[in-house]
């Protein structure tokens, strides 16, 4: 018997079931679709579950799963990309159907979101080119880094954190706020999304207040200010400072105190004092009559700077640490010196007698050589910025164009700094293990591409560069015999 609307409630309850069994089957086939690994084609599906074949609504469902589910918005779209459409074309269609989100400051288009979305565009590796094409022929920008400025609010995080933080700034100082993120984020609850807040907060310390870690505000807050203490520390130091065998430098002030020598009153709190205790207006006539040698003065001329940075048996033992060579099975070997090197160019005249070893730039692998040193081409970096951290696995040689490029990046670009540091990092504990970095084979330039951070070709140029192992070892191996 039939009913009112011309369909039987058993062909209803059939058609319920297919449904069902649909969705069923393309959730379990879920995975392999987005590998692309299974195309969702009717005959194929009709393969495996051929009880679908008088499915009425098969094709509106099956498009609707394929929205909800891929990263495609129609079934002609993922056969596209299974059935081998060029990446370019697919990233314009992908891109395409997110147009109206994009121009509406809903989505933002880089590499690592689009390969996230899309895993087989891992592989392509000018990914950015087409992102950017596309950005300039569908959009009023030029550039992703434009569109992120105009459109995207997370882009404005590090200013929205520093104009958060200087109203913040009396507090801080007076100790009545601790930036901590947990603190933050109860005021602010958007900057939970901001991954680099604790790295503004850093610099925002350093650059707005007399300290250059949340520890050193937190010290101030359970003790006595900083001005107090300092001139209770010179006055244990009377005798000593009045004798001439203690100067108050800053630096000797901050190997005391890191919290000292980075207070930015301490030169007037050391002059107010002398006046008070002494003959001496300030600390420049107490230097004029005692003339202390460099040493004491803990060398003025480097300020934050420890004594240690600057001891040549100390900077050989680091520089040994990349002398390195490749090994017959593909791995790093890091030079094993059992009698320490006298001078620098001891090291140099070592490997014009070993030609298998090379010191090597820790960020691109390339070679340095004598004429480097002899040049001042040749940078000791601290990898934290922290000038009083002289741990062995924080320092490293770069040649000066390098070290040119890491700063600059500290200055202008938050997230390339940021890959910078955790790239040295890597690569220092890489050569412990005899490992070879991965950008020592491919550049840190590409390896930053492919993690989807924009570089500024113009501010980023390199103006010179050496040879890298690479390059001379190639003369005798193929070079995928280790990539």
């Amino acid at each position: 018997m039939k009913t009112g609307c011309g369909t039987s409630g058993v062909e209803r309850g059939k058609i319920k079931i297919q449904k069902i069994t649909l969705q069923n089957f393309l959730n379990y086939k879920k995975k392999l679709i987005n590998q692309r690994q299974f195309l969702p084609s009717k005959v194929n599906i009709l393969y495996e579950v051929p009880e679908l074949s008088d499915y009425p609504s098969f094709f509106q469902d099956r498009s609707r799963w394929i929205s909800d589910n891929t990263p495609y918005n129609s079934y002609t779209e993922l056969r596209e990309a299974i059935e081998g459409v060029p990446f370019s074309k697919r990233v314009k269609c992908f891109l395409d159907s997110k147009k109206h989100e994009i121009l509406n400051g809903r989505f933002i288009p880089s590499t690592n979101i689009v390969r996230e979305l899309i895993p087989e565009f891992e592989n392509y590796e000018t990914l950015h080119h087409g992102i950017r094409n596309w950005i300039k022929n569908n959009t009023p920008y030029e550039n992703i880094e434009q569109l992120k400025k105009n459109y995207i609010p997370g882009t404005l995080f590090p200013e929205l954190v520093t104009t958060f933080l200087n109203s913040k700034k009396k507090e801080i100082l007076e100790g009545q706020f601790i930036p901590f993120k947990k603190n933050i984020i109860s005021l602010r609850p958007e900057f939970s999304e901001y991954k680099n807040l604790m790295n503004t907060v850093i610099r925002w310390i350093r650059n707005n207040t007399p300290y250059q870690y949340i520890t050193e505000i937190i010290e101030m807050v359970n003790g006595i200010p900083i001005r107090d203490q300092l001139r209770n520390f010179l006055d244990l130091k009377k005798n000593e400072i009045l004798e001439g065998c203690f100067i108050p430098t800053s630096k000797n002030l901050r190997n005391v105190n890191r919290a000292f020598g980075n207070y930015k009153n301490s030169h007037i709190v050391v002059a107010e004092w002398l006046m008070e205790n002494s003959e001496f207006n300030d600390l420049t006539s107490l230097i004029e009559y005692f003339n202390p040698s460099k040493s004491n003065l803990g060398n003025l001329g480097r300020h934050g700077y420890t004594p240690e940075f600057d001891v040549l048996s100390y900077r050989i033992e680091n520089a040994i640490k990349q002398i390195v060579r490749i090994t017959n099975q593909n791995q790093i070997e890091t030079l094993n010196c059992t009698t320490p090197f006298k001078t620098m160019k001891n090291i140099f005249i070592f490997l014009e007698k070993n030609s298998s070893w090379c010191f090597v730039d820790i960020l691109t692998s390339e070679i340095f050589t004598r004429q480097d040193y002899d040049n001042g081409f040749i940078a000791f970096h601290h990898i934290d910025r922290d000038k009083s951290n002289d741990a062995s696995d924080n320092l490293v040689f770069l040649l000066n164009t390098n070290h040119g490029i890491i700063t600059r990046a500290q200055r202008f670009d938050e997230e390339l700094d940021d890959f910078f540091q955790m790239l040295l990092i890597e690569n220092v504990s890489l050569l412990k293990r005899g490992v070879i970095p991965e950008n020592w084979k491919k550049g840190w330039e590409k390896l930053a591409l492919e993690r989807g951070i924009e570089i500024n070709p113009s501010r980023f140029k390199r103006i010179r560069s050496n040879k890298t192992i690479f390059d001379r070892e190639s003369r005798t191996r193929k070079l995928d015999e280790w990539f």
